[in-house]
């Protein structure tokens, strides 16, 4: 429905953009182009007031199929300088270089608009679903920057903040959800360690949002394995 929409709300922008410079996806199987508006910025949950002196550009971002004019999906990103010293606009190929893509292309996600802090409104990225399988085409990447870890090349691993709370979560792009795979528990936190191509260690770390310090001693040293071929998990000495 949104892709329908704001291909219908865009024709001109697209017509633009078919002539902009495109940027080839990391496979070849997208091109991506982005193209000046004149909006300040678009109604979105992200925007907010910027301070005197910030500089904004609003950008409709298009995913062509190579070598067409047929876009797979369009959308908008707002390029933002909240330095006036220094340079701006961000040049095209430098946004396109902070875009993160799925094994496969399936997925893109957009660079972090760069709105200023306000307490209680994070600013999440976007990810947007290039494939036809999601019932789902743009939706907040919750997960922070990194580290990034794709299972496969539907799911992804990372952290999740919420405050002073950090959780391993995973986000499944077949259904655009998240879901915990370690939580905090009591004193003692979880952040993704090392890895390998079959298994990542998650490496407990003291929980900022806890007051209590009963067990942290012990659990610090306990390390959690996760196999993540069979989701299979099991405890072990953390390597020092």
């Amino acid at each position: 429905m949104f892709r329908r929409l704001f291909l219908l709300l865009s024709v001109l922008p697209l017509a633009a953009a078919s002539a902009a410079v495109r940027f080839p996806s990391p496979q070849g199987k997208l091109e991506v182009a982005f193209e000046a508006r004149p909006e300040r910025s678009y109604p979105n949950h992200n925007a907010r007031t910027l301070p005197k002196g910030a500089r904004a550009q609003v950008y409709s971002v298009a995913f062509y199929f190579p070598r067409t004019g047929t876009a797979a999906l369009l959308t908008y990103f707002t390029d933002i300088q909240l330095d006036p010293a220094a340079p701006f606009p961000t040049p095209h190929q430098d946004l396109f270089k902070r875009i993160t893509w799925s094994p496969s292309e399936n997925f893109a996600i957009l660079p972090r608009e760069a709105w200023p802090d306000q307490k209680g409104r994070p600013v999440h990225r976007q990810i947007v679903s290039l494939s036809k399988v999601p019932p789902w085409e743009m939706i907040d990447f919750k997960l922070d920057d990194a580290p990034l870890i794709w299972r496969n090349e539907w799911t992804v691993l990372g952290h999740l903040t919420d405050g002073c709370r950090v959780v391993v979560a995973l986000f499944d792009g077949r259904t655009g959800k998240i879901s915990t795979i370690q939580g905090d528990e009591g004193p003692v936190g979880y952040r993704i360690g090392r890895r390998n191509e079959n298994e990542i260690w998650l490496e407990p770390t003291p929980n900022s949002c806890s007051t209590s310090s009963t067990g942290a001693a012990a659990a610090i040293g306990e390390c959690i394995v996760i196999d993540l071929r069979f989701e299979r998990r099991r405890i072990v000495p953390c390597a020092r």
